[in-house]
C-alpha cells in the first residue's frame, strides 16, 4: 500500500496504540473467539503499567497512513513479537507483512537466531505464512476466562 510511513513509536504513540489493540481484537478476532473472551483479551489495553513497559523496553514499529496508526508490532528483548495487530479497515494489504519485516531486520541485527511469539487462532495462519512452526498450543486463564493461543517459533 503506497503512502504508508513505517516508523519507531514512542511515548506520545501509545493512546493510538492502545485504541487500535482494542479495535482490532474486537474486529478481526471475533469469529475465532466468545464475546467473552473478546472483552477481557481487549480489556488488556487498560493495563498502563504493561503498555508504558512496551513503549519504553520493547522495539515498536508502527505503519501511519493520514497521520493514523493502521498498524504496529513489537519485538521485546528476547526476541519474542509480543504484539502484531493491524487495524480491520486495511486487512490483507501487506501492512502486517512490513511490520514483521522490520522486526525480523532488527532482530537479525542483533544476530538473533530465532524469533518466537504467542499467537490467536486468528494469527496463526499468518505467522505459518512467514516460515513460522507451532511448538504448542496453549490454554491461557485470565480471571474465570480461558483463551486457546500457540507458540510459534521460526529460525531466522
Amino acid at each position: 500500500m503506497e503512502n504508508v510511513r513505517y516508523r519507531i513509536g514512542n511515548i506520545h504513540d501509545l493512546f493510538q496504540l492502545q485504541e487500535l489493540f482494542i479495535e482490532s481484537i474486537t474486529n478481526v478476532c471475533n469469529k475465532d473467539y466468545t464475546d467473552a473472551q473478546i472483552k477481557k483479551w481487549a480489556s488488556g489495553s487498560e493495563d498502563e503499567k504493561r503498555w508504558e513497559e512496551i513503549i519504553n523496553q520493547q522495539l515498536v514499529i508502527l505503519a501511519e497512513f493520514n497521520q493514523t496508526i493502521i498498524g504496529f508490532g513489537t519485538l521485546d528483548r528476547q526476541n519474542c513479537i509480543d504484539l502484531l495487530y493491524v487495524s480491520s479497515k486495511y486487512l490483507r494489504l501487506g501492512i502486517a507483512k512490513q511490520i514483521y519485516y522490520r522486526l525480523e531486520e532488527f532482530a537479525l541485527n542483533r544476530k538473533a537466531k530465532k524469533l518466537i511469539s504467542h499467537v490467536s487462532i486468528t494469527a496463526k495462519p499468518f505467522f505459518e505464512s512467514l516460515g513460522f512452526v507451532m511448538i504448542s498450543e496453549n490454554v491461557i486463564k485470565r480471571d474465570d476466562v480461558k483463551f486457546t493461543n500457540y507458540t510459534v517459533e521460526k529460525n531466522i
